[in-house]
């Protein structure tokens, strides 16, 4: 029986190895009266041959059969999901060599052996169901909508005279920016010299017929309105109260936010901020706490806009790349990634890279489909905005660049075409990229860059030193110093580190034992969505000479081998931000493309298949969801300040705090939040010995809670108790080991 693709399916197979026919051999008949018994043996053989080879053959027409079947490596896909997260794989003994492996590399993998056999897995599946795929699919190629007009006919015209207006305002900041200058009307000609140009290349291309309509429907709009309003409503669920902490060195942003947004800090919008990071997206952070209220909550705000806001740009992307319900899903399978929840709700700049990464692709490939200056110039406006955020945003450049490439050897686009589409990128880029890198030149120590880079190199020599013994290390390598960092030259520790990074990088995205920081619980593409995730990355890998699925491949990989394999300590999963979108719509594209692939086999059951979609994409956003707002705060516990802070949020009135802590009274210590975010709290901290004797530290007002160490419960309950009359509210904190690390005791006021 033939499948509707032509196929054969199940029953054939079975039905061949039962009925497989066999040829019959002719055999001497005995002879009378002579000893027929090595006869009746040779023929017993021959029939047991000619049945083996028989079965032999049909087993090899099923397994053959079986391995042209998509459902075999999304099988397998399943399987090695399940694998490569499990404490361990049956037949351990035969696969030590993995754990050589994993020593050889440094992978530091806490289940090596299943996390390794369960890639492989993972890899072969996907890699087949897209080569199955595409062996048995047609589809068209996309190219130019239609051959365009010469650019350089259009250009010259009497508009010129909007470029030369914006090129001379662009030299009007920078002599202003050498001069020492770069207050607000330095700032209104700089931004004022962008719609000039943009409406030079605007007009060229309507000289020229370009269309350049988005072609947006009441149905997209429909879309964009859910997609953009839940996106916000869930991304900003109790955005103040998860996480109840914050993060590390979180709280150096928020400084500088609020003294932006307060007015007491105004650096130049070309200078560096946090960490030489550029301090225009704290400028941002500022504005929108400005807007707001000057809270916690705004400043998580801020990454929460500009996270919703590049689900715009991505859908129209995945749209012009595939078709509408596949842009539907990616922006969905963004929204519930736990990894961009993760990151969209803290007040770092990390999640600002991924809006001029998304928009600049977009624009690139829009322009390259319909020979567009205009969105060229876009193009290279979205990848010059990217200098000014996080710096993992300036992997757009080298997206791009790699995509040219391809234009030019595969597409045989024409060499003098593509430089003019490019030459209208550059005028928006250099706008934006221009007035920066000079007044870095002039005013930022230019040590200050280069080691912001060498940090993060893999050829440091922290790095190298970490990973290798010191001993070893320092014998038998070479190395020179570069400012104040120190980097390492030695071609066999170069390739295990490459090697680490490679496993590592790629594991992160199915593992969920690599990511233990920022919130992360889970491997990032999520669960379940990472199954799908794999069989979306297969079906670009087989069919990557189509320029929509090589623009997905470029995406991914230059942006993890540039942001982590290439780092030190990878994953780096707070460098990878600007491959989610990729990431998504690579489980996007896997959903799809296995929906279609079971109507193609079974359209009568395409109805039941749809609605399976549907139930199985609720059931990815509810995970999703789940990690991140539940299992994510069960695990990632506040430490002691971070309780009194979330404390002092939660508060409905004026309330005195006391921390009990003979060493922090005598600093007179206070929380860091306390002294930065506007509570309704006092606080002060004393010891155990002023809270056994001192009667008037008892008396107040207002209500008092007390924080103290669960060694001290004893005798400071026993005190409180005592010494305060009337009912009290006592709650203990825990961390993630369920150990006790502080108990409050929250009475009313006398």
């Amino acid at each position: 029986m033939r499948t509707a693709a032509g196929g054969v399916g199940p029953r054939s197979v079975a039905y061949s190895l039962m009925n497989s026919r066999e040829e019959r051999v002719q055999l001497p008949r005995p002879q009378p009266g002579g000893n027929d018994q090595p006869g009746r043996v040779d023929r017993a053989w021959a029939v047991v041959r000619q049945r083996g080879a028989a079965l032999a053959a049909a087993a090899a027409r099923g397994l053959r059969t079986l391995l042209r079947q998509p459902w075999t490596y999304a099988g397998l896909v399943i399987l090695g999901q399940v694998v490569v997260n499990r404490d361990e794989v049956p037949f351990s003994g035969a696969l030590g060599f993995l754990d050589s492996l994993d020593r050889y590399f440094r992978l530091e993998l806490p289940n090596a052996q299943a996390a390794l056999t369960g890639y492989v897995l993972l890899a072969v599946g996907a890699v087949g169901f897209g080569l199955c795929l595409a062996r048995h699919t047609t589809e068209s190629e996309d190219g130019p909508v239609r051959p365009a007009p010469a650019i350089l006919r259009a250009v010259w015209s009497r508009h010129t005279v909007l470029c030369a207006g914006s090129v001379a305002l662009l030299a009007y900041v920078v002599v202003s920016i050498v001069d020492g200058s770069s207050g607000r009307w330095v700032i209104i000609a700089w931004l004022g010299s962008l719609p000039l140009m943009g409406a030079f290349w605007f007009i060229t291309d309507r000289r020229r017929l370009i269309p350049l309509s988005l072609s947006v429907s009441w149905a997209d709009l429909a879309l964009l309105v859910v997609i953009v309003v839940g996106g916000l409503l869930l991304v900003s669920y109790d955005l103040q109260g998860i996480p109840d902490s914050l993060w590390g060195d979180e709280g150096w942003f928020w400084e500088h936010a609020k003294a932006i947004a307060e007015g007491v800090f105004r650096p130049s919008v070309f200078d560096v901020g946090v960490f030489t990071f550029p301090v225009f997206g704290s400028y941002y952070q500022g504005a929108v706490a400005k807007a707001f209220g000057t809270t916690l909550w705004s400043w998580r705000f801020a990454s929460v806009l500009v996270a919703v806001a590049s689900l715009v740009p991505l859908y129209f992307l995945v749209r012009e790349l595939f078709n509408r319900r596949v842009a539907l899903l990616a922006a969905v399978l963004v929204i519930v990634c736990p990894y961009f929840l993760a990151f969209s709700r803290l007040g770092y700049n990390s999640i600002q890279c991924l809006l001029p990464v998304t928009a600049a692709l977009l624009f690139f490939y829009l322009a390259w489909r319909r020979q567009s200056t205009f969105y060229f110039f876009l193009s290279g406006c979205a990848m010059g905005l990217g200098l000014y955020v996080f710096l993992a945003a300036r992997i757009a450049l080298p997206i791009v660049a790699i995509f040219c490439i391809y234009l030019l050897v595969l597409r045989k686009m024409p060499f003098s075409e593509l430089m003019s589409g490019l030459g209208a990128a550059a005028s928006g880029f250099l706008l934006l990229a221009v007035p920066l890198y000079v007044f870095q030149a002039l005013e930022v120590p230019r040590e200050w860059l280069t080691e912001k880079m060498l940090e993060s190199a893999f050829f440091n020599s922290f790095y190298g030193r970490a990973m290798f013994s010191e001993v070893d290390f320092d014998r038998g390598v070479r190395s020179a110093m570069v400012g104040s960092q120190e980097i390492f030259f030695e071609p066999l520790l170069y390739f295990k580190l490459l090697g680490r990074g490679v496993i590592r990088t790629f594991l992160a995205f199915n593992h969920d034992g690599l990511t233990t920081q920022h919130y992360l619980t889970s491997s990032l593409a999520g669960p379940v969505a990472a199954v799908f995730f794999m069989l979306g990355l297969g079906v670009c890998i087989a069919r990557w000479r189509q320029s929509r699925y090589l623009l997905l491949l470029i995406w991914f990989l230059a942006g993890i081998l540039a942001l982590s394999i290439l780092n030190t300590f990878p994953p780096r999963w707070t460098h990878t931000l600007p491959v989610i979108p990729a990431m998504a719509t690579m489980a996007a594209l896997g959903i799809y493309t296995l929906v279609q692939t079971v109507i193609r086999y079974a359209p009568r059951f395409a109805s039941v298949t749809v609605g399976a979609a549907v139930l199985l994409v609720v059931a990815i956003g509810v995970l999703g969801v789940r990690e991140y707002f539940v299992v994510s705060q069960d695990i990632y516990k506040p430490n002691m300040e971070n309780v009194i802070l979330w404390s002092a949020f939660d508060l409905e009135s004026e309330t005195r705090l006391v921390l009990v802590d003979e060493e922090r009274a005598a600093q007179n210590w206070m929380p860091w939040g306390l002294r930065q975010f506007e509570t309704k709290a006092s606080f002060e901290a004393i010891s155990q010995q002023q809270l056994l004797t001192d009667d008037s530290l008892l008396r107040s007002s207002m209500p008092q809670m007390f924080f103290f160490y669960p060694d001290d419960e004893k005798a400071v309950m026993r005190r409180l108790q005592t010494g305060i009359p009337g009912s009290a509210v006592v709650q203990r904190y825990t961390n993630t080991a369920g150990e006790v690390i502080l108990v409050s005791y929250l009475a009313a006021g006398s």
